[in-house]
């Protein structure tokens, strides 16, 4: 798999800013993407229908098993976080990610109702919500 993500790499032009190591984003000193990597990979995933409805799921329920006869709910905390909050347009999918190195990191993609796109990325906050804030400061500030 991790093969297949930097073979894509080269594809989308990436492969000299960005390297993975694993599949899960852990630390690593040979796995790096720059924010601008990020939001080419989130333009790039957008195509893909599977990848959009990843993206844009407030919550979602695992498949039942055994040890959880119901399944486990997941939330995607960064949508049900900033959907209540004043921006241009509505955040259309997201992803976050949190390592030491790099804190708390995001990206996520908006419609604004005219119809424009924007993908925004950003990296090193210092708390979960701090990242969401980061999102609407960035959208409200730049997004006509």
């Amino acid at each position: 798999f991790v093969a297949l993500k930097n073979e894509k790499l080269d594809e989308l032009g990436l492969s000299d800013t960005a390297h993975f190591t694993n599949a899960t984003g852990l630390y690593d000193e040979n796995h790096h993407c720059t924010p601008t990597d990020m939001a080419a990979i989130l333009k790039a995933a957008l195509q893909y229908k599977t990848c959009r409805e990843v993206l844009q799921a407030r919550t979602y329920t695992t498949r039942k098993t055994k040890k959880h006869p119901e399944g486990i709910l997941i939330s995607n905390w960064f949508l049900r976080r900033i959907e209540d909050k004043p921006l241009p347009g509505d955040v259309m999918g997201a992803k976050t990610g949190f390592v030491k190195e790099s804190g708390n990191c995001a990206a996520s993609y908006l419609v604004t109702e005219d119809g424009g796109h924007y993908i925004c990325v950003t990296g090193w906050s210092t708390s979960a919500w701090r990242c969401i804030y980061d999102h609407v400061d960035i959208y409200n500030g730049y997004v006509p």
